[in-house]
């Protein structure tokens, strides 16, 4: 039996709808202990109603990460388990007294000598489930005072979940620079500044696990420009309500002679460290659409752009 397109996005509503009506209650009266079984149990339903877009899921999720990867199925299936529990960390975060997640935050020493270096830093923080709350609700946590770059119109549920851990919010527009000269003042005054790692399709496609990915080296040129390090940070699995995150870096440029080829050297250098991550817990990437498995690696990244303006996709 064929199913038209229009009867899959009214599916596709419907899941969202009943996704809705059992995480914000959950979110709101349960324990987060209670969380993981229920969001199992509506993943599964999630799923289920959607067995076309399901079977699409797994089979990108199989070529994105190649013949080592057991059980595809597992990995979509807990991909969407995280995706609910993580949405239901932010509208927790709506109630009077939201309480406190149980993070823990190491390579804090590596931070605290960037900054000692007197010419700011940059995070960049990485494409994975629950990191736009939960790494600026552990830096917040640990006394860090943070400028975070966006782009207005995404997530804004997210955006009001996350205002009170963050000191500042800039707005990136897309085909704009307005706001790069008050990042470089807030670098110029050793401020910490946080950027997602976001896809553009303004940018070039570069190698990324089994296919190409369209990030580009803006932030790395941001760094070079203001002169100041650069770090990675990144989320293990969470346990029982917990999570780990960790700061790595800061990426050298390597012996590039050009600000260019530096730039993409650190691109390069970040996104293994992303992809080491993906491998060791594949259903914590937030976006397996992202990567394009048809477009030839060994070609890509080859004309990368180092546009400042394109910093942030969150």
């Amino acid at each position: 039996m064929s199913i038209d397109r229009q009867t899959l996005k009214s599916w596709a509503a419907l899941t969202r709808f009943v996704s809705a009506a059992v995480e914000v209650p959950t979110a709101w009266l349960l324990p987060r202990g209670a969380w993981p079984a229920i969001a199992r149990m509506a993943a599964t339903v999630s799923l289920g109603l959607q067995p076309r877009a399901t079977r699409a899921r797994v089979e990108k999720v199989k070529a994105v990460l190649g013949r080592g990867l057991q059980d595809p199925r597992r990995v979509v299936l807990e991909a969407t388990t995280l995706g609910i529990q993580n949405r239901m960390m932010v509208f927790r975060e709506f109630r009077p007294v939201p309480g406190r997640s149980r993070i823990r935050l190491s390579g804090t020493e590596l931070l605290d000598r960037a900054l000692a270096e007197g010419r700011g830093t940059i995070l960049w923080m990485s494409p994975l489930t629950f990191m736009p709350l939960v790494s600026k609700a552990a830096l917040h946590q640990a006394g860090y005072h943070i400028t975070h770059v966006g782009t207005p119109g995404h997530h804004p549920i997210m955006n009001a979940a996350e205002r009170r851990y963050i000191t500042e919010r800039l707005e990136q527009h897309d085909e704009s620079i307005a706001h790069l000269p008050h990042i470089l003042e807030r670098l110029s005054a050793n401020g910490l500044v946080t950027v997602m790692m976001g896809t553009s399709t303004r940018n070039p496609s570069v190698p990324f696990l089994g296919g190409t990915i369209r990030i580009g080296t803006g932030i790395p040129s941001l760094a070079l420009r203001a002169q100041c390090p650069l770090l990675t940070m990144f989320l293990d699995r969470p346990r029982a309500g917990a999570f780990d995150v960790i700061i790595e870096g800061p990426i050298d440029p390597g012996p590039a002679r050009t600000p260019r080829l530096r730039a993409q050297s650190m691109l390069r250098c970040a996104l293994r460290r992303l992809e080491g991550h993906v491998r060791r817990t594949p259903s914590l990437l937030r976006d397996y659409a992202a990567v394009d498995i048809r477009a030839n690696a060994h070609a890509a990244g080859e004309d990368q752009a180092d546009d400042p303006s394109a910093l942030a996709a969150r």
